[in-house]
């Protein structure tokens, strides 16, 4: 895995433009991008919200679970040669808060699990077609981010998406179990 993660973040990093624009998605793509559409859907109909709050703390659970169980260095820890390009910029501290964060957590990736949720649950209430393209668009961005800047193994990337998946399954539960309860 060491040779995809390596060719990718050299490639990224010497695209004309591109290496400091990936720290910058890395950051804003996730959880100031998840903080605006819940938001957005907190006022709308209340199943969307509902659904995403719901996958985002099953999913949560379950990915702390695995940090806490399987810890795994990022690629930049280690002294693989690879370039923390979020370090390099000016945002660290608020793309890792001081004793909020995990630097031993990179498996499962939720910056690319939690972008994969809220555009499942997002995409049906798009209409535009230019937001449904950026919908589907943004979780590739972020995977692609995730390596390139250092943060995530290729293998992080289906373990993100498996945590998607159980968060999606676990709303749903959790809706049944609401609902005949309500």
């Amino acid at each position: 895995a060491l040779v995809v993660e390596r060719w990718f973040q050299d490639a990224a990093l010497s695209a004309p433009g591109l290496g400091p624009c990936l720290p910058h998605f890395y950051v804003g793509g996730a959880a100031p991008a998840r903080f605006v559409i819940g938001v957005w859907l907190s006022r709308r109909p209340p199943p969307a919200y509902r659904r995403l709050r719901s996958a985002l703390l099953v999913s949560g659970v379950a990915g702390l679970l695995v940090y806490a169980t399987y810890p795994t260095a990022p690629p930049w820890i280690g002294g693989t040669g690879f370039t923390d390009t979020v370090a390099h910029g000016s945002f660290e501290g608020v793309a890792r808060p001081h004793g909020l964060t995990n630097h031993l957590g990179a498996v499962p990736s939720f910056h690319v699990g939690w972008v994969v949720l809220v555009a499942v649950v997002v995409l049906p209430l798009l209409r535009s077609r230019v937001l449904r393209v950026l919908c589907v668009l943004h979780p590739v961005l972020m995977a692609c981010a995730v390596v390139a800047t250092g943060n995530h193994w290729v293998l992080d990337l289906p373990a993100g998406l498996a945590l998607a998946a159980l968060g999606l399954a676990g709303a749903r539960a959790v809706s049944r179990v609401t609902a005949g309860v309500c």
